[in-house]
């Protein structure tokens, strides 16, 4: 057979050579021969329709020669780089690689998806090579894509409908994609190619599809594939979420197709939210290849071993050989337990050591040996060996009285030899000097042996000595105890000192024993005196600085002594004055016994205050201030009871003011004055009171140091022409910076007039609102108006003051009303005049 050149993979087609046509062909691209009639020739041209020529495979692999491999297994086995998906047999494992750990045999099935043959799958070449149902959106409200059943091939569905996201393509995030406004046509055609297929092939078909806004289930795409005229695979739902992609495919075997029209199809007739993008298309070839190993187990070799030995600490164990069932065999042995003398581990056939257990009971090791042959570990086998240790042994030392018997009693074995010939585990003896007694234990054929010490005492002398024989209730005292080695008090105690704290006189017994000697009986009295009760008064007391205070003492327990602190006096009371808040201790002692207590005696400073004076005109106000030396305290005023620490008055004579300052309980007082300075003695003079229109008339101030007249001037007399009757006025200082205004009239003699009107409107429109006697040099003025019924409505004595129609509140009625006038002019003309007044709103 001829393979063709360079080829590394090949696949066949099987003819029978009687026909000459095609039999088989490659079923799911795989790389299995097909025989059919034992017939495995390939004809030397091709066949009818194609099929006869050697190709190479795609995608065949091998896993490698069959493996020995010695337990335990431990092994890898690689499978093939560069696939999309991997399954192994047994196990269902779907990683590349398989870690295996048996023997058998294991097969890998790979599946390679290559050759895209979709012509401008990701729209990167725009509006071509693929057809659609839909039309190219060409504008609208919204952009482009306003109406249902449009596509465009944009980077941005922003820019082909203002409603949809911005986002980027699947692929680069900047290239293009197909972006439509979904048709409410069921099946619509959204895209479709024609592709050129290898029949009885595998082909997957994908693509991505992203919302184009946010959606709620049931409007979203659900677009579903479409093959030659039949819809495959499931309906996939583009994501509720906008600018969202996913991938939706299928897996498709072309049969005996050689073309295929693929499409996408939208089956959602909804022409609201049902609006989307599509990006990579792509259409490409499956290919599935399987391979096979198998693993095979190494040669293993068995060993006998010893059979199972008990021996006693300490005790050569003798040497033990290991036979194999294989030639050209090495033995490892190893020890659970190392504390029996053998190593962690060894070699060799003739393995030797000491047996050793020092502990209380039986040690046991297991011996593993492990026989290798051919490079291959073979099959261990064990065997046990127990040491038992020798007995550990006790007995007592007891100490008694001269003359008296005890008993030894012996533990940890099974059988015992004394040193007195007994064979019992107790024995009795009654030394009369110190003795020591030797005996050996026997137990599982390990002995050991101990020794018991009697300690024989002579009679006892108990000497106890107090610490104290008086102490005040609440202290303790000791008692202390010696010549014997345990102790037994009376009413409490126990030990060879026992401490006491008895809340009345007290005996205390002890009596002492050594082993079974007993001491004669000991006493001692233990005296408790009372602590006085000591109670000061005051406990706290608070004066001010220089004032003195007394502290009084009484006690519950009388005739002792008394010791006071910081003042060192010895008597029942102390009188004190101190400088500074202090402590005073009382330190009371009677019958041996002393209590103390506190009292404190709190100083607070007495301020110190000064107030300030003021020198205020005639008339003025004026504030003086009070300064403690220390803040923080009270003010109180006299005369007029303020509390703040400053006063403002105006009276009008010079006053003298005090204060009371009060801080912590001390008080002080302080004075201060507001002086009044008197104001200028000033007269006005003028040379005339009454003149002429435009004649001259000198005004004088006599009796102040500066003037400042109404007229500006500020000499000490004035010259003025009035043209009529004029008051001038002059502000006068005295030396002592305070002032006095001083006026005077200038009558002009002038005729003097009355216009009386006898209508107005008061209807707020700021005309003749207001009814006004116009008057000229007028001294005295009073008018009056009444109602028809002589009831007055209104009465002034001031010719600029007009009426404004109102009565009790509101705007009197139109109609007529009486009028009264009294006026006197400055040249003594009277005028009494009477009439009506017409108001009309």
């Amino acid at each position: 057979q001829t393979l063709v050149p360079n080829a590394t993979n090949y696949f066949w087609v099987t003819y029978d050579i009687n026909n000459a046509s095609t039999i088989g062909n490659l079923i799911d691209g795989s790389c299995t021969q097909i025989t059919v009639g034992g017939s495995n020739q390939v004809p030397t041209s091709p066949d009818p329709v194609g099929n006869g020529t050697i190709v190479a495979c795609p995608c065949s692999f091998s896993l490698g020669n069959d493996v020995a491999l010695c337990p335990p297994i431990n092994y890898t086995i690689n499978g093939p780089a560069g696939f999309d998906s991997y399954i192994w047999s047994p196990g269902g494992a779907t990683t590349q690689n398989l870690n295996v750990s048996a023997t058998g045999t294991y097969t890998c099935t790979a599946t390679l998806i290559n050759g895209g043959l979709v012509v401008n799958g990701d729209f990167s070449s725009g509006n071509t090579g693929f057809s659609s149902n839909y039309i190219l959106g060409t504008g609208g409200t919204w952009g482009p894509l306003s109406n249902p059943g449009t596509y465009s091939v944009t980077n941005n569905p922003n820019s082909a409908h203002t409603n949809f996201y911005s986002f980027g393509d699947h692929t680069t995030g900047t290239g293009n994609m197909l972006v439509c406004n979904g048709s409410a046509v069921a099946n619509d055609v959204v895209w479709s190619q024609t592709i050129t297929v290898t029949p009885n092939t595998f082909y997957n078909f994908s693509a991505w599809v992203a919302s184009t806004e946010n959606t709620s289930a049931g409007s979203e795409a659900q677009l579903q594939f479409s093959i030659n005229g039949n819809l495959i695979g499931p309906v996939y739902s583009a994501p509720l979420t906008g600018a969202t992609w996913s991938n939706f495919f299928v897996n498709w075997n072309s049969g005996s197709s050689t073309s295929a029209i693929i499409k996408i199809v939208d089956q959602n007739i909804s022409g609201g939210a049902n609006d989307f993008a599509l990006d990579d298309i792509n259409f490409e070839r499956v290919c599935t290849f399987s391979d096979a190993i198998t693993i095979n187990p190494g040669s293993t070799a068995t060993v006998s071993v010893p059979t199972n030995t008990t021996v006693c600490n300490n005790t050569p164990i003798a040497a033990s050989s290991f036979t194999s069932s294989t030639a050209s065999v090495t033995y490892t042995w190893s020890n659970t337990n190392t504390s029996i003398g053998l190593g962690a581990s060894g070699t060799g056939n003739t393995p030797a050591f000491n047996a050793v257990n020092t502990g209380t009971s039986a040690i046991t090791s297991v011996i593993t040996v492990t026989p290798t042959s051919g490079g291959c570990p073979g099959i261990p086998n064990s065997y046990t060996i127990t040491v038992n240790p020798n007995p550990t042994l006790s007995v007592n030392s007891p100490t008694i009285c001269s003359g008296d018997a005890t008993l030894l009693t012996a533990n940890g074995a099974t059988n015992y030899t004394w040193s007195t010939g007994a064979t019992t585990s107790t024995i009795s003896v009654s030394p009369t000097i110190t003795t020591v007694y030797t005996f050996t234990g026997t137990t599982g054929g390990c002995s050991g042996s101990n020794t018991s010490t009697v300690t024989v005492n002579s009679v006892l002398v108990l000497t106890l000595t107090p610490t104290s024989s008086s102490i005040c209730l609440g202290q303790n005292t000791v008692l202390n105890a010696s010549g014997a080695t345990s102790y037994t008090w009376l009413p409490s105690g126990s030990g060879s000192t026992n401490t006491v704290s008895p809340t009345s006189t007290t005996v205390y017994t002890v009596t002492g024993s050594i082993g079974s000697c007993v001491s004669a009986p000991q006493t001692t009295t233990v005296n408790v005196n009372t602590i006085p009760v000591i109670t000061l008064t005051p406990v706290s007391s608070t004066i001010c600085s220089g004032q003195i205070t007394t502290i009084t003492s009484s006690t519950s327990i009388s005739g002792g002594t008394y010791a006071w602190l910081p003042n060192n006096q010895t008597t029942s009371s102390i009188s004190e004055s101190p400088s500074s808040s202090t402590n005073y201790t009382l330190t009371y002692s009677v019958n041996g016994c002393t209590t103390s207590a506190t009292s404190t005696i709190i100083v607070n400073t007495t301020p110190s205050v000064s107030v300030s004076s003021a020198s205020v005109c005639a008339g003025q106000s004026a504030t003086i201030t009070a300064a403690p030396s220390l803040a923080g305290g009270n003010f109180v005023w006299s005369p007029n009871g303020e509390i703040t620490p400053s006063i403002s008055d105006s009276p009008n004579t010079t006053t003298t003011y005090s204060v009371l300052y009060s801080l912590n309980g001390c008080t002080t007082t302080a004075t201060g004055s507001i002086i009044i300075n008197p104001g200028p003695a000033v007269t006005l003079n003028s040379s005339s009171n009454n003149v002429s229109s435009s004649e001259s008339v000198v005004i004088s101030a006599i009796g102040g140091s500066s003037y400042i007249w109404s007229t500006g001037e500020t000499g000490s007399s004035i010259t003025v022409n009035p043209s009529i009757t004029t008051t001038y006025c002059a502000t006068i200082t005295s030396s002592a910076g305070c002032l006095v205004e001083k006026c005077i009239e200038i009558i002009v003699d002038q005729p003097s007039t009355l216009d009386i009107p006898n209508v107005f409107t008061p209807n707020g429109d700021g005309v003749n609102d207001i009814y006004f006697i116009s008057s000229n040099n007028i001294k005295t003025y009073e008018l009056k108006i009444f109602n028809r019924w002589g009831q007055l409505l209104f009465n002034s004595t001031n010719a600029l003051n007009g009426w404004d129609g109102n009565f009790g509140g509101k705007i009197v009625p139109d109609g007529s009303y009486f009028y009264i006038l009294y006026a006197i002019g400055y040249d003594d003309i009277i005028y009494d005049k009477k009439g009506t007044i017409t108001l009309i709103k």
